[in-house]
């Protein structure tokens, strides 16, 4: 019957309850700076990197290119501004395909890619890409990272591409 008492592999102990709610509160509150101070080192870099570049003056590159989360590796044609992002499983995002060292972009299909402004975007937040990995090394129980542009680009690290026909299938 009880065969976990008999072996001795639980010990039942008597704890102080506010103490131990103490703790509790204490770790949660910890484990929510570390989350706030990401957020925080992210808009600090945008900050940064937008204060830097001359936006006002800033034109397109008709040779920019990006990663994109529309790639597969699979695909034999890529449009000229996409690059091909290199995946593999990663336990740490449920065994997802991503890419640790990199970001890639989500465009919706309504958004202009090739319009001054939303290239401007893809641009300037790829220098996102070392604040996102640093908050990566500094709290491995951080998972997705995310920075959105008021011209609707989505850039989320790690990089991904979505497997568009695991879903029509």
């Amino acid at each position: 019957m009880f065969q976990y008492k008999q072996k001795g592999l639980f010990k039942f102990v008597n704890n102080d309850d506010g103490l131990l709610l103490r703790e509790i509160k204490d770790n949660i509150n910890n484990l929510r700076l570390l989350k706030l101070n990401a957020v925080k080192r992210i808009v600090n870099e945008a900050e940064a990197v937008i204060h830097k570049m001359n936006l006002k003056k800033w034109e397109m590159d008709e040779n920019f290119t990006y990663y994109s989360t529309k790639t597969c590796e699979n695909e034999d044609k890529l449009p000229a501004h996409m690059k091909t992002l290199h995946c593999s499983p990663n336990y740490h995002f449920y065994d997802e395909c991503v890419n640790t060292s990199l970001s890639s972009v989500h465009i919706p299909d309504y958004v202009p890619v090739r319009e001054n402004e939303v290239s401007k975007a893809i641009t300037w937040t790829e220098k996102l890409d070392r604040i996102f990995s640093n908050n990566y090394d500094k709290d491995p129980s951080l998972s997705w990272q995310y920075f959105c542009s008021t011209t609707g680009i989505l850039r989320h690290y790690p990089g991904l591409y979505e497997d568009y026909l695991s879903i029509m299938a």
